[in-house]
């Protein structure tokens, strides 16, 4: 059957190696990262081109900046996990994993960040130091894994977790009501595709096949774009209304 065929192709693993040149050039190939690199490529040259066009509008504000920080964040994780993925099967794996991971508490950090941009003024500093010191807690929990062993898979899950449960106290705390929509629709999109990541729902639906997770990676960083695009619109908008009063 076609998606049996599908399913190997996809799911062939690298050889291990120890060529960055090697791993670069396999990505012109199929295999079980390909829909997991393409997938951030396309993340890359969406938000990046959103930053430039960002960034030639002449006007500057304090807003303008938070959500230039927050696309750069973004790019910045995604630049990060597309490079994992593109040298997971290297010798140095673990080192880019790790750059990955910490690279989503980057991104979650300013999306809660530019939130709080825009509904603060007096508390802003207070709830930035607060947000900081949260981000480097699990930036360092992270730092300190093995990316050896698999049970530490839910341990690194759990730690995002946590810090995204702290990312979202802004919200409790007279947030701007113009941007709750978009920011509850990049937390509720992600948190979606966490869950089909965690679970491996779409390579149990779609291969059959619980231990291959790859499918489901693809769909969260599919999700993930989703999320922040929705919440960068949400930001957009809300800076446009303020520049044209």
């Amino acid at each position: 059957m076609l998606s049996n065929r599908l399913s190997r192709r996809f799911s062939r693993r690298r050889p291990q190696s120890s060529s960055y040149i090697e791993a670069m050039y396999s990505c012109l190939g199929l295999h079980s990262e390909t829909s997991n690199i393409w997938s951030h490529a396309f993340g890359i040259v969406l938000f990046l081109s959103s930053a430039v066009q960002l960034a030639s509008n002449p006007v500057s504000s304090t807003e303008k900046f938070a959500i230039l920080m927050y696309l750069v964040a973004v790019i910045i994780c995604l630049v990060c996990s597309t490079f994992y993925h593109i040298f997971s099967d290297h010798v140095r794996a673990a080192a880019w994993q790790r750059g990955d991971h910490l690279s989503i508490i980057c991104v979650m950090w300013a999306s809660s960040l530019s939130f709080s941009f825009f509904s603060f003024n007096e508390e802003r500093q207070a709830y930035v130091a607060f947000l900081t010191i949260t981000a480097i807690l699990p930036a360092v929990r992270i730092s300190t894994f093995s990316y050896s062993r698999s049970q530490d898979r839910w341990s690194r899950i759990i730690t995002c977790i946590a810090f995204g449960c702290s990312t979202i106290l802004p919200t409790a705390f007279d947030p701007n009501p113009d941007l709750l929509q978009s920011f509850w629709g990049l937390v509720m999109v992600n948190t979606l595709g966490g869950a089909v990541y965690a679970t491996n729902t779409v390579d149990r639906a779609f291969w059959n096949n619980p231990t291959n997770e790859k499918l489901s990676h693809a769909t969260m960083h599919v999700l993930f774009v989703l999320g922040t695009r929705i919440y960068y619109h949400g930001l957009l908008s809300v800076h446009n209304a303020t520049v044209d009063r």
